[in-house]
């Protein structure tokens, strides 16, 4: 716009306008006028335009062991829903404005932080394992190959907090609507089962015996007792 002179503004004009897509360094460049411009100048404090949200956020699978979107993994029970810690399931998210009807910001491509807290049931760890990084490509994130490496259930939030950096200096770090980061709504995941047990066997001696022959029943001693160790995993092989 070709904003009108105003006697005693000292030059200072407002000017509103609008971005559908997202940028995460932006300065204006201002003309005046607007056609044959005799004045040109730069802002100085360059902004972000962020996404308003990463909407739709869900995790998925096939089954256990297999990525898809056959199922809902948001068990936080005991119950039949189960996915083997390690293996491979479904992300999928979409990084929205905040038009009246929202758009994909295609120019978003981050990778957010998989943010847990405990959910509330009888599956929730009050610890939590790692999930692999769930990357955003033209504003959508469609991942088959994140996995999760512990076991029972939590609360995730995808959170970007480094896409508008360049505004840390006037702007609230939070997923409020008038913070900085890019924020998911909080879903439940589970639950995670160890993907297969290791067993580990000693190497057990017996003790000394007296004679050269036992009795049926009779006890016998040993030096080193057997010990048999079975270890949770996951699909690495992590404990």
């Amino acid at each position: 716009p070709d904003p009108a002179f105003v006697s005693g503004d000292l030059g200072r004009k407002t000017i509103s306008f609008t971005q559908a897509n997202s940028y995460p360094d932006v300065r204006l460049k201002i003309y005046y006028p607007a056609t044959s411009p005799t004045k040109i100048g730069c802002s100085n404090d360059n902004f972000a335009i962020r996404p308003n949200t990463f909407a739709n956020f869900a995790v998925t699978d096939t089954d256990w062991a297999t990525a898809g979107t056959g199922r809902a993994l948001n068990d936080v029970t005991f119950g039949t829903v189960i996915h083997k810690a390690g293996r491979p399931l479904r992300g999928r998210a979409t990084a929205l404005n905040a038009a009246g009807t929202p758009a994909v910001t295609t120019n978003y491509a981050g990778t957010p932080t998989a943010t847990f807290t405990a959910c509330v049931g009888a599956a929730c760890t009050a610890t939590f394992g790692t999930m692999g990084s769930l990357p955003f490509v033209a504003g959508q994130l469609v991942s088959d190959v994140a996995s999760y490496d512990n076991v029972g259930s939590f609360a995730l939030q995808l959170v970007d907090s480094t896409f508008a950096n360049v505004d840390a200096a006037d702007t609230a770090g939070d997923c409020t609507a008038a913070g900085r980061y890019v924020c998911s709504a909080t879903i439940n995941v589970g639950r995670f089962v160890p993907d297969h047990f290791a067993v580990a066997l000693n190497t057990p001696v017996f003790g000394t015996a007296c004679g050269s022959f036992t009795y049926i029943g009779q006890a016998f001693n040993y030096v080193t007792a057997p010990v048999i160790t079975v270890t949770a995993q996951g699909f690495a092989n992590n404990t």
